[in-house]
């Protein structure tokens, strides 16, 4: 994290990134995905970054071209002898050109924790719900008037929090607030008739009811180990709650609104390989991806492999234990792996055939399902108890689940700065600023890489 001084720009943004992936000795073909907010500037940063790249594609292309041509019509000076020769170079060149075009490219993945509050955002810029949530803020700021102090200290009353419009569910605390204490607020409102909240007591209830899925929804993705594909699993567990309510005035809109975001928020491959390496919904049976889909993901998935392959090395060390996956006892509430057989089918036993690493990727679709509603199922830790038996598939998982799917973690690394950037301190050079920000933020991997050090 570093503090910018020049204007927040797609341009200035893309070069500040560029900056420190040099200082980190960090080659931007080992940059697999960027996660960022919804807005324009991060999004046109990503896009500037993938221009960037196809650059170095078209260039490859003008060069590999060029130098095809030019060393076959040295070879056949007719043209003629040599066509075998120049069409198994021209076929390992548009190889290779395929493999930089899937693999090469910077993917652009929209915060998962942003998405869900602009769903709230949409249902709530109705003028009628807006109206009511105008006004039921508007009494309870007048809570906090001198006039009725004394109610609510001989009452034991708790004042609702008033919503922020930067807030994250600030709007559904508040209504949530005023729904858990609702006898002491009618009696409150009987007391006092401009705080009367019976017109709107109806809102409230279907306001709570229809929001809790997706406030729950935005704290489970606020883990640190929240992959995309736990995302996903979010996500449809807030848009099969919310479906269940056939009758609320707020369903129809919360469906339609998520549906839209969905589309641009899966709408790229990060998203796509890592659901489909998830065996809660990627096994035999499931129709979450059509055939199409799948070669694409599994091309995209060659093409990584073999990024990695150049990128990376192999490492060696000891997986984290795997945890035994128990089932859920879901009864009396939503059951997730219910839904998603309603949605994506039922699975089936089959045997995995691997004589070729493209056949590994494609038997993947034909694992064994796992129970969606599992409790605390880390995918992470399913791979690497596989990895002596397919490494090369625990390789590829590491980068699959390894992209984030929230920016939450800048959010607390934001917390962090206003921590250190104290007005006593507000002289702090940019150099001593940047180096604490790096120890606070990465507090666990100095603690490790110290014990290391020590030991060795």
């Amino acid at each position: 994290m570093v503090e910018l001084h020049d204007r927040h720009t797609a341009t200035n943004l893309k070069d500040e990134v560029y900056q420190k992936l040099t200082e980190l000795n960090i080659d931007i073909n080992q940059v697999y995905s960027v996660t960022v907010d919804n807005g324009r500037n991060m999004v046109k940063m990503v896009h500037l970054m993938e221009k960037d790249t196809t650059e170095d594609i078209e260039q490859y292309l003008d060069c590999s071209v060029d130098g095809s041509m030019q060393k076959t019509d040295e070879e056949t000076p007719n043209g003629v002898d040599g066509l075998e020769d120049y069409d198994d170079t021209m076929e390992g060149f548009l190889n290779d050109l395929n493999d930089l075009i899937c693999g090469h490219q910077v993917a652009c993945i929209r915060c998962g924790a942003h998405t869900v509050q602009l769903v709230v955002s949409d249902v709530c810029k109705d003028e009628v719900h807006q109206r009511n949530i105008k006004a039921i803020t508007k009494i309870v700021v007048a809570f906090h008037n001198t006039k009725y102090k004394n109610f609510f200290e001989v009452s034991g009353g708790k004042y609702p929090s008033i919503p922020g419009p930067t807030r994250w569910n600030s709007n559904f605390l508040m209504q949530q607030s005023l729904l858990n204490s609702k006898d002491f607020f009618e009696r409150l409102g009987c007391e006092y008739a401009e705080l009367d909240l019976t017109t709107y007591w109806e809102f409230i209830g279907s306001f709570v009811t229809a929001f809790e899925p997706l406030y729950d929804c935005t704290l489970a993705i606020q883990k640190e180990t929240c992959t995309l594909s736990d995302f996903f699993g979010f996500w449809m567990t807030a848009f099969g709650r919310v479906a269940a309510l056939e009758t609320n005035i707020f369903r129809a809109t919360i469906l339609a609104s998520m549906e839209i975001r969905e589309k641009a928020l899966f709408d790229n491959y990060p998203f796509q390989v890592a659901v489909y390496m998830d065996p809660r919904f990627s096994f035999y049976g499931s129709k979450i991806f059509s055939c199409s889909q799948k070669e694409r993901i599994i091309d995209y998935l060659l093409a990584l492999h073999k990024k990695i392959n150049r990128t990376t090395r192999q490492e060696s060390s000891t997986p984290p234990p795997a945890e035994e996956a128990v089932p859920s006892s879901s009864q009396g509430r939503f059951s997730l792996n219910s839904y998603l057989s309603a949605r994506l089918g039922e699975t089936s036993a089959t045997t995995p055939q691997t004589s070729t690493w493209e056949m590994k990727l494609r038997n993947v679709q034909y694992q064994q399902r796992v129970d969606a509603d599992v409790p605390n199922f880390n995918i992470v830790q399913y791979w690497a108890q596989r990895r002596f038996e397919d490494p090369e598939l625990w390789q590829l998982a590491k980068v699959v689940f390894g992209a984030a799917s929230t920016q939450c973690s800048v959010e607390r690394d934001f917390s962090q700065f206003n921590i250190i950037l104290t007005k006593p301190r507000n002289r702090m050079k940019d150099e001593n600023l940047e180096n604490v920000l790096k120890i606070k933020a990465n507090k666990g991997i100095f603690q490790r890489a110290l014990t290391l050090a020590i030991n060795e």
